[in-house]
């Protein structure tokens, strides 16, 4: 059936006794709730150091490329997220300490996201923002 999109799903395994089907979207954002915007396990990536800023960077990209390639993410997604690791002056500056590459890395993420329509914010400074974090962390 030619020009139809149809429906994505997930297979929640994680408790195998009970496994759980949701579409796609749902999915991503009890994902992006439960980590990228989650202040705890925010709080747990970041005691982990280098390594816990890499493993944020990696959601960015895994939420860009369900984005990208199965235009599952709403905008109100990537808000959140920019919310809790930019707009957050003491998340961002954590990142900025522990690994600098990666938290340009996540902000060229989302300013890619901007460029490429994956993503319309309501704000209009945030892709100047988004350019700003890059700066700091490559100086």
């Amino acid at each position: 059936m030619l020009g139809n999109t149809p429906e994505l799903y997930h297979l929640d395994t994680s408790r195998p006794e009970a496994p759980k089907a949701r579409r796609i979207a749902e999915e991503i954002a009890r994902v992006v709730r439960g980590r990228l915007t989650n202040p705890r396990w925010l709080a747990g990536m970041l005691g982990h150091g280098h390594r816990g800023v890499a493993e944020i960077a990696q959601g960015v990209d895994a939420l860009y490329a369900f984005a990208a390639t199965a235009d599952a993410v709403p905008g109100h997604l990537f808000d959140a997220t920019h919310a809790a690791l930019i707009g957050d002056e003491a998340v961002l500056a954590a990142m900025l300490e522990k690994n600098p590459a990666a938290t340009a890395a996540i902000s060229a993420r989302l300013r890619d996201a901007l460029d490429r329509g994956l993503w319309v914010t309501r704000s209009n400074s945030i892709a100047a923002e988004l350019d700003r974090v890059v700066a700091r962390a490559s100086a």
